[in-house]
């Protein structure tokens, strides 16, 4: 047996019940009386859900009638669908207590507000609280520095590098304005184009060193014409390639498809290369290949069948 909810015609239209008994009109407002019993019991200190149970008014209904107590002071309903008018009127009040923040910040909310009486911009039943005030100098930002001074920090690259942070913004607006090809707005990154003198120089100092020093960075920009900004990050996207292509190498040393690497050393390099450490004598660290046997399957090849 199912029971639909319990309606009747009102002089203003469908009445219905809601879950805690009370009648309400959908789309129309409170009765003012009700209004009065949700802002007098607040005032006393009762909770909002408390509230809502007694009086049989939903939870949503009373914390909207008491936010709008707290912003405007006023427990009067607003119209149907809004007012624009209103809102109006609303936009021009927050626009008179910025201008007047602008000009002195020293004023505090209850000040504002005593303003804004006092140039009849509003009345004392119609004039927004000291929270309502405060909140909305809190949102717009008004007495807070829009651009807040950087700080160094003692262990930031900067600082280790000794680099000051007015010559990392020009070197980054040096790069962007050198670099792009248009004056076009769009925010994409402009890739360097490398000549094929400029690669072979770069392979053959990878093929040396994957960790090139201060000297050699030097040398390689002497000889390419380019900055060690763009031969450092070409030599760190080299060694990822060079990881990406790894798991194949282990593949041919570890699971036994042959002693010695494949025949493109130019793809494949020496493990032993990814190391910061690692130099061109043939001194070789046990623990690399310890960790290949470990992290790689067991072999189907590495013990020969026992024979019978």
């Amino acid at each position: 047996m199912t029971t639909d909810s319990i309606t009747f015609n009102h002089i203003l239209g469908q009445g219905r019940v809601n879950q805690l008994g009370g009648v309400f009109i959908n789309g129309r407002p409170l009765p003012i009386h009700v209004r009065h019993a949700i802002i007098s019991m607040a005032k006393k200190g009762i909770k909002p859900c408390h509230i809502s149970r007694q009086l049989k008014v939903s939870h949503g209904a009373v914390s909207k009638i008491l936010n709008r107590y707290a912003e405007t002071g006023s427990i009067s309903p607003g119209q149907i669908g809004g007012s624009p008018r209103a809102r109006l009127t609303v936009q021009a009040v927050e626009k008179e207590i910025l201008i007047a923040c602008d000009e002195n910040p020293q004023m505090s909310a209850a000040e504002l507000r005593d303003w804004l009486i006092h140039k009849d911009i509003c009345t004392k039943g119609n004039a927004p609280t000291v929270p309502a005030i405060k909140r909305l100098i809190g949102n717009k930002g008004v007495g807070v520095p829009k651009k807040m001074e950087r700080k160094r920090l003692s262990y930031s690259i900067d600082s280790i590098l000794g680099i000051s942070i007015d010559e990392c913004s020009k070197s980054s607006s040096d790069d962007e304005e050198g670099s792009s090809p248009s004056n076009d707005a769009s925010s994409r990154r402009n890739r360097t184009s490398f000549t094929a003198e400029q690669l072979d120089v770069l392979e053959n100092a990878f093929r040396a060193d994957t960790y090139p020093h201060a000297n050699a960075r030097e040398s390689i920009s002497k000889e390419t014409g380019l900055s060690e900004e763009k031969i450092m990050t070409w030599f760190s996207n080299r060694r990822a390639r060079c990881r990406k292509n790894m798991p194949m190498y282990q593949q041919y040393n570890v699971q036994g498809f042959g002693s010695s690497p494949p025949s493109y050393p130019t793809l494949l390099p020496s493990p032993m290369m990814f190391l910061p450490s690692y130099s061109t004598s043939p001194q070789l660290n046990p623990l690399f290949f310890q960790h290949i046997l470990q992290s790689s399957p067991p072999s189907s090849q590495s013990s020969p069948p026992s024979s019978s």
